[in-house]
């Protein structure tokens, strides 16, 4: 049975801002991609009418730039690092359910996908000769990636790293023989990232765990998931750690 360890709440309200899925670590466990968002999958006339309920709707809390106000902003390097690696059915949902945030019923299914098509252009993304359909099982194999294909989790995102738990010589807690960390999200899980979690090897990389609470000293010695913000620095790159999981209790493999 895995076990979770749910760290302080205080660190959850955080991800109001944040919402992110697997990526491309776990990219090999999931089906190949039917859709490519630099072919263009969306239209003038759907961002058009995007940008018309975006300006309706979303100003006063993301500006009529994108930029932000009273909310994140949704366009650059924000935009970036809250969604490159995931995939376009849960930046979909993601609208959806929590948007607007005071009454997310307030505008159709349809009026946010031509929000969705809007935010992609804003941030590059190519024009094309077909609208984009509300097919979620479609979206879920579309990519959200830049011209170059997936990159390294940037500096600030959610992400998830399998290792072992160690502490340090300082005795701070240590994510050692780790894979690369990949950006993730606490709901709308995609299941091949469940499922790479329980069959993961070990790798080279290693994290500094930040403030897991309460002490997993129960999981030392163990393979585990952690999930938190990631923080990348000079020497050393660590995770604010938000959950972790006992993933085995061997570190051999």
């Amino acid at each position: 049975m895995v076990k979770i360890l749910i760290t302080i709440s205080k660190k959850i309200v955080a991800l109001t801002l944040v919402t992110l899925l697997a990526g491309p670590t776990i990219a090999a466990a999931q089906s190949q991609e039917a859709l490519n968002l630099w072919d263009g999958i969306f239209t003038k006339e759907q961002v058009d009418r995007g940008k018309k309920h975006f300006l309706s709707h979303c100003t006063f809390c993301h500006g009529e730039n994108l930029n932000g106000a009273e909310g994140p902003p949704l366009r650059g390097s924000s935009f970036a690092r809250n969604w490159s690696g995931h995939y376009l059915d849960r930046l979909y949902l993601r609208l959806k359910e929590k948007m607007p945030a005071d009454n997310p019923s307030l505008v159709s299914d349809e009026e946010k996908l031509d929000i969705l098509a809007f935010l992609l252009y804003s941030n590059g993304f190519p024009l094309g000769n077909k609208e984009l359909i509300l097919d979620l099982e479609a979206m879920s194999n579309i990519h959200i990636v830049d011209e170059n294909g997936l990159a390294p989790p940037m500096n600030g995102s959610l992400v998830g790293a399998v290792g072992c738990l160690e502490r340090d010589p300082e005795g701070d807690y240590l994510l050692a023989n780790s894979l690369e960390a990949f950006v993730t999200a606490l709901e709308h899980v995609r299941p091949a990232e469940s499922e790479f979690v329980k069959t993961a090897t070990l790798g080279t990389e290693k994290y500094h765990l930040m403030d897991p609470y309460p002490k997993p000293d129960n999981y030392l010695g163990q393979k585990v998931f952690a999930k938190g913000f990631l923080i990348l620095g000079e020497d050393d790159n660590k995770i604010n750690v938000i959950t972790l999981e006992m993933v085995s209790t061997s570190c051999k493999s």
